[in-house]
């Protein structure tokens, strides 16, 4: 033994290369793992979505895409049932349809697109949440389980997650690239792409509330705030400019009028177990009933999605007890955006739908991610 560590001492710098070697030989056979899994993954997606039904509002999105692509950049004189999906769904529909005609192969890699641009948004969301670099196999395990999801439902929900990715976008730079020049242009240019006004409950009364909370605490205003604020104006300046033109949305004001209406008292049981259906749904986790072998995948993604929402309860508390809001800044965010959406389809008179949680959906992927980390 006496001997081994004699050899050990005296070839320190050659053992230490060789790990060095090792640990960098590995990164690469992980890399090769994650890039091979990811296209396998993009492949499945693409097939699945290309034979799946699509129903009208799908349709509908193909159709507006290929008229912007044809030059209707505005998409005067459509009639559709919203405009929230213009970014970013609408937008990358166009974008293939400048180089593929087929409805159902512009649709396919459309969602394929939005899941890769959903990936690479939760890794920053993760990355900037850990305040270092991500397992990429963490990410992996996230767009597993979101194309989990029946390529129906994925659709829908993608229909009202694609406009958060501008808005998640935004907060990830106010939280994590707060010295950056860059990144306060950048903020003020994803908010004013900022369309449906889901991300009111989503984006700006968290970050109005989370702070008020840094106010309590520090007695003094975050400089980083009044970016948002340009943000903001910034999109009422382009929601006015454009008020008059392109599509009318039959139906959008009835919806807000319902999220601002309290639920009566009577109902809150029965909106209770909606949610909770809406849940099982929009998890694709209807397996009652099913074939062990249909049922796996839907129970996985159940279990994972499950275990995402006691993280963020789990994280909450956590909060709460320290009371440090310098550090838990950005999952605070996060948490209050959850609660939010939550508390509307619980307590308000909206109509309960799976993809009116999408935001919850995209918040415990985030979580569940930095728990993975």
């Amino acid at each position: 033994m006496s001997k081994i560590l004699g050899w050990a001492k005296e070839n320190k710098e050659l053992i230490h290369e060789k790990m060095k070697k090792m640990t960098f030989n590995q990164e690469k056979i992980y890399k090769w793992i994650a890039g091979t899994g990811i296209f396998l993954m993009c492949v499945s997606l693409f097939l699945t979505t290309k034979l799946a039904h699509m129903n009208s509002d799908n349709a509908w999105y193909a159709i507006a895409g290929r008229g912007i692509a044809e030059g209707n950049i505005l998409l005067s004189n459509f009639v559709g049932n919203t405009l929230s999906q213009y970014f970013t769904y609408i937008a990358i529909e166009a974008f293939w349809s400048l180089f593929v005609h087929n409805y159902r192969d512009v649709h396919a890699l459309s969602i394929v697109t939005l899941v890769a641009l959903l990936g690479g948004v939760l890794f920053f969301a993760i990355k900037g949440l850990l305040g270092k670099k991500v397992r990429l196999f963490s990410v992996l395990t996230l767009i597993a389980i979101v194309i989990t999801i029946h390529p129906g439902t994925l659709s829908d929900t993608f229909a009202h997650t694609a406009p958060l990715l501008c808005t998640l976008s935004a907060a990830c730079l106010y939280y994590t690239k707060r010295d950056e020049q860059w990144a306060k242009y950048g903020i003020v240019t994803l908010l004013a792409c900022w369309i449906d006004d889901y991300n009111t409950a989503y984006f700006l009364a968290p970050i109005i509330v989370e702070n008020i909370l840094y106010y309590v605490k520090t007695k003094k205003m975050d400089p980083m705030l009044k970016w948002v604020a340009f943000g903001i104006i910034a999109y009422i300046i382009r929601h006015m400019a454009l008020k008059d033109v392109g599509i009318m949305v039959p139906g959008a004001g009835a919806i807000i009028k319902s999220a601002l209406a309290a639920t009566h008292f009577a109902d809150i049981s029965n909106r209770f177990s909606q949610v909770y259906l809406s849940f099982a749904n929009l998890f694709s986790a209807g397996f009652w009933g099913l074939r062990i072998e249909k049922a796996l995948w839907n129970l996985y993604f159940a279990i994972a999605m499950f275990f995402a929402l006691y993280l963020q309860y789990r994280y909450l508390i956590e909060i709460f007890k320290r009371k440090s809001n310098d550090e838990n800044r950005f999952m605070t965010f996060l948490l209050l955006g959850s609660i939010f959406i939550l508390g509307l389809q619980l307590f308000s008179q909206m109509h309960i739908v799976p993809r009116y949680l999408s935001g919850l959906f995209v918040n415990s992927l985030v979580i569940l991610g930095y728990w993975l980390n």
